[in-house]
């Protein structure tokens, strides 16, 4: 099979040119480690078997966002076993003519750090591996430890826990009726299986508020397994493990545009209690886990505030006061916590905002009236945000959840304001509970019934040492790889430009004597330079000249013997005309010949403009680096 397509062969092996054979499917989950996205990584951390935490290595350890995702690793449960540390981009502290030496010990420095860095997390043990995405360096070496990552199980028995991550639309407008498909729902499967032609429930399904907009109760969605789909793979049947597609018999209108994420989907009976109000045990993240440079500076409090006044206003938005961070309930620099307060809550795939009606910051304990139903069990740990001023909302710790109160099931009984403990909600779904998986980058292997064994040996990854120890074995391998296949970037060399020689050509233009030959140096065409000097200058109207037929000089098509005749006339009579085309000259090289990753001018750029300058350059011009192969879109002149 070729990877999700099974109609395609698989591809050779890279290294040896062998043939290669399906081990695992993986899906991937990316997490952006911009701060106004960090609700992707908590709403995608319930479906997790294993993470990849990206470090560049041309860059400062930690970034304060890789801080808060190693931190919501570490709260989640995972081990290092599940976690591999990537220092990406390596090769380019070996670029810029550093050589293999002065190079190696820059990796390494930058490794320490990063082990410094991860020390007492989930990453602390994991292995490390320097890699170059571009080059392909180590690839292989990831493939293994992705390859190696246990399966969740076979999910064979009890019922099914789906969490829908995604949900959307597949019909496009103008589809004739009887072609109409129903809503899909994306997600991952974290226990039982499910197969298709199953009915399956969704909780909460559709919210009922009264007047003031309070929750009154929630009525459940019942609908049909259709298909079941894992990349351009349909499949009969699915169990835990990688994400998946759920096409349903829902109404389209219901999932389109995530109208169904954070619902929790499996079978009538076996899914989790929906809860109104819960009561959580806060764990406060420290600076030093949220990646920050100081600690908070609040002032410890040993009081309790334990209002149990229940009036709120539905504009009511005042905002948790935080600090810097902290561990534990009353530890120094928490957020301390008053009634009123609003805070943001990741339940599972779920993201919904909350009131405390009473809390103790001495504790670490939280009663939460919620603004919507969540489905969760009791112990299930949630990550917590608070609202900083100027910040929005900013992860500040998690907590796990002790009790609840229940929602009234929409035309069902009536129910009390009965608090479900510990040992009331093990009750439902026992079962299930005992056979959650610790949640993170989420490892798809094929449904059991689909399952095939390899026809060629199994690769043994006993001799890959993942350990801490193998560190050095993985930097000299990269090294290896960098000297056999990328010479090119060690043997860095630089360009020599030949400074503009400027005459006079009158008193209303200039000559640039040597422009042909500064082109074949950058190696660029003359049309393109020309533009650029046309339009940025700011030095008027500019034309070629010395050749008797220049028509494809612009192009540089004409050989080095014409090129180097070629001159630029310039029609200025601005002042100090030869310090501005050298500033020019130094922004053209920025912009269109240095390469953005490793600054090595060993560069292309296709597409050529037109050969008579005359019009823009075109919009899809790329710069493609000969020594790192990172490639950028050139801008539009």
């Amino acid at each position: 099979m070729g990877g999700d397509d099974p109609s395609l062969p698989t591809p050779p092996c890279n290294g040896c040119e062998g043939p290669t054979y399906v081990v695992k499917h993986v899906s991937f989950v990316d997490t952006p480690g911009h701060h106004d996205l960090i609700n992707t990584m908590l709403t995608g951390a319930s479906a997790f078997d294993g993470a990849l935490l990206l470090v560049a290595a041309n860059e400062a350890v930690p970034a304060p966002q890789t801080a808060s995702h190693l931190a919501i690793l570490t709260q989640m449960g995972f081990n290092n076993s599940q976690v591999c540390v990537l220092q990406n981009k390596s090769e380019l502290l070996f670029g810029g003519g550093r050589g293999v030496a002065e190079g190696s010990a820059a990796l390494e420095s930058h490794a320490a750090k990063i082990r410094s860095f991860v020390k007492d997390t989930a990453a602390e043990g994991a292995p490390l591996l320097p890699v170059s995405a571009q080059l392909g360096h180590n690839m292989d070496a990831l493939a293994g430890w992705l390859g190696a990552l246990p399966d969740r199980g076979t999910g064979v028995g009890g019922g099914a826990v789906f969490n829908v991550v995604r949900s959307f639309d597949t019909n496009h407008p103008g589809d004739a009726t009887r072609s109409l498909k129903g809503g899909v729902l994306g997600g991952a499967l974290l226990e039982g299986s499910l197969r298709r032609g199953d009915t399956v429930e969704l909780r909460p399904g559709r919210v009922t508020r009264d007047e003031k907009g309070k929750v009154v109760s929630f009525s459940p969605i019942v609908t049909k397994i259709v298909k079941i789909m894992s990349g351009k793979t349909e499949l009969p049947s699915v169990v835990p493990g990688g994400l998946i597609a759920l096409e349903t018999d829902i109404d389209p209108a219901l999932t389109r545009a995530d109208g169904l994420t954070g619902m929790v989907a499996g079978k009538p009976g076996s899914l989790p209690p929906c809860f109104k109000r819960i009561f959580l045990d806060l764990t406060w993240l420290t600076a030093h886990q949220l990646g920050q440079k100081g600690a908070g500076d609040a002032s410890d409090s040993d009081s309790d505030s334990d209002s149990d006044s229940d009036t709120s206003s539905e504009g009511d938005e005042e905002a948790a006061a935080g600090g810097g961070g902290g561990s534990g309930g009353g530890a120094k620099g928490a957020p301390k916590l008053a009634p009123k307060d609003r805070l943001q809550l990741s339940v599972g795939s779920a993201i919904t905002t909350g009131r405390v009606k009473r809390c103790s910051n001495r504790q670490g304990k939280a009663e939460i009236v919620l603004d919507s139903v969540v489905a969760c069990r009791i112990g299930d740990r949630i990550a917590v945000e608070v609202k900083k001023e100027g910040k929005g909302w900013s992860l500040a710790g998690f907590g796990i959840v002790r009790e609840g109160v229940e929602c009234n099931l929409d035309g069902g009984a009536q129910l009390d304001e009965k608090v479900v403990d510990g040992a009331e909600g093990e009750g439902q779904g026992e079962d299930e509970a005992s056979t959650m998986p610790p949640s993170t980058t989420s490892a798809a292997t094929e449904a059991a019934d689909e399952t095939t064994e390899p026809s060629g040996p199994t690769p043994d990854h006993d001799t890959l040492n993942f350990s801490e120890g193998g560190d050095e074995d993985w930097r000299q391998r990269f090294t290896a790889l960098l000297e056999e296949k990328s010479r090119a970037l060690l043997d860095h060399t630089r360009l020599k430009v030949p400074p503009p020689v400027l005459v006079r050509d009158g008193g209303a233009r200039a000559l640039w004597m040597n422009f042909g030959a500064t082109c074949l140096a950058l190696r660029r065409p003359p049309s393109h330079l020309a533009a650029f000097i046309r339009a940025e200058g700011g030095l008027g109207e500019v034309s070629l000249a010395g050749l008797d037929d220049i028509s494809e000089a612009g192009t540089g098509s004409c050989g080095d013997l014409a090129m180097g005749k070629l001159q630029l006339r310039l029609h200025t009579r601005a002042r100090a005309l030869m310090d501005k085309v050298c500033k020019l000259l130094r922004k053209y090289c920025v912009e269109f010949v240095s390469c953005k990753q490793c600054r090595s001018a060993q560069t292309t750029l296709t597409r050529n403009d037109d050969k008579d300058i005359r019009r823009r350059a075109t919009a899809d011009m790329v710069l493609t680096c000969r020594e790192c192969s990172a490639s950028t879109f050139a801008r539009r002149i």
